[in-house]
């Protein structure tokens, strides 16, 4: 029998400060309390669908370069937010910053944000998604790769610096979103419309030329898919809620406290000695 994760974390002792403790395991606790307090709303089971957002609301900044880029990221938090499909339910950070390694064999230290790490249970199955934005409104290869690599690199240090098996890592759902960028455009070379980040099709004198290798068909959101609140809801439950993407429940619960302890976490200035907030949200914790 499969055991809810949102209403399975108990704290098994209490947590203290004392040398002898286990660090590892003291956090272990603390993360888990922490969950069990916060994500409290989700173990309601008799609610047809729930969303936790962290933040709550999608926070804007001052400045006027980022104003697209923000634009673009809160129509997919909207989304996310109002994604009632029965059964669902849903827990997503946004705006996320992390520091870690992404190969254990060399120095490799990133320091990352993520738009968007999804956590989502469905019909006894659990699913992890990340998605990240751009505010393009026409095919761009270089932010293009930059998002497939972002992606990877998120995924690289879930494996080096967290110790999450391959197996489990390979079925986060990875996905890009382009609320501003159309699905298809007209070809100069045979005025047909054709799939953006797609291979050309047969017939067309383009099809002849080298072409890049494209992710696969789903892995881009387009500004289609955002139109509407059904739209999206077709387009997650069609891509990301099959229950051959779904993964093992213990790797998921681990996954969710990594990304747990990143909302709570800071970053410590060694020249300084002092920690740092990682964004203004963290300045309105509860």
């Amino acid at each position: 029998m499969s055991v809810d994760p949102w209403c399975g974390w108990t704290v098994q002792q209490t947590a203290t400060n004392s040398p002898e403790n286990n660090d590892s395991q003291s956090l272990e606790i603390k993360t888990e309390q922490y969950i069990a307090r916060e994500f409290s709303t989700l173990q309601e089971s008799n609610l047809e669908s729930a969303c936790i957002s962290i933040p709550p609301t999608f926070e804007k900044s001052s400045n006027p370069d980022t104003m697209l880029g923000e634009e673009a990221e809160e129509t997919v938090y909207n989304m996310l937010k109002n994604s009632q499909i029965p059964g669902l339910k849903m827990l997503f950070f946004n705006g996320q910053r992390y520091i870690g390694e992404k190969d254990l064999l060399e120095d490799s230290e990133i320091v990352r944000e993520k738009d968007f790490s999804i956590f989502l249970e469905f019909e006894g199955k659990y699913f992890i998604i990340f998605i990240e934005v751009k505010c393009c409104d026409k095919q761009n290869k270089d932010h293009r790769k930059k998002a497939t690599s972002q992606l990877r690199d998120h995924c690289k240090v879930l494996k080096a610096a967290h110790s999450i098996q391959d197996k489990e890592v390979s079925k986060i759902l990875l996905h890009t979103a382009w609320p501003s960028l159309k699905r298809e455009y007209t070809c100069d070379h045979c005025s047909q419309q054709h799939a953006v980040y797609q291979r050309v099709p047969e017939g067309c004198p383009r099809n002849n030329q080298a072409q890049p290798e494209y992710e696969a068909a789903g892995w881009h959101l387009f500004k289609e898919n955002l139109e509407s609140q059904q739209k999206f809801n077709k387009w997650l439950k069609h891509y990301c809620l099959s229950k051959g993407k779904a993964m093992e429940q213990a790797s998921w619960r681990r996954i969710l406290k990594v990304h747990t302890q990143y909302a709570c976490g800071a970053l410590y200035e060694e020249l300084s000695k002092k920690f740092l907030l990682l964004g203004i949200d963290q300045v309105k914790l509860r």
